[in-house]
């Protein structure tokens, strides 16, 4: 994505994709280890997946917290990662290049 018209097509479809329907709730603490029924093959964490018990309604009709929202753009980071030749010095008189 270059940037302009394309970019925030790109950035509004994302945005438009962050809803409570699409969320996935984590939840960690050692207090769940009694709780666990499944154990990850690499590592053996004992975990355990459940649907959220949350009321879907009260779930979706949630309003973000106040202040919370989407950082302004960073001023040191560059708008444009493309490549840029080097500028040519001036070579003196008679010098090809």
């Amino acid at each position: 994505l270059q940037g302009g018209a394309e970019l925030q097509y790109a950035i509004k479809l994302v945005l438009a994709a962050l809803t409570p329907g699409n969320a996935l709730v984590t939840s960690v603490s050692q207090s769940f280890e009694a709780t666990t029924d499944q154990t990850e093959p690499w590592y053996g964490t004992h975990f355990r997946l459940q649907t959220a018990f949350l009321d879907k309604r009260q779930w979706e009709a949630a309003r973000p917290a106040p202040g919370l929202g989407l950082q302004l753009p960073n001023p040191f980071v560059p708008r444009s990662f493309g490549l840029k030749a080097p500028r040519a010095s001036r070579l003196p008189r008679g010098v090809a290049p």
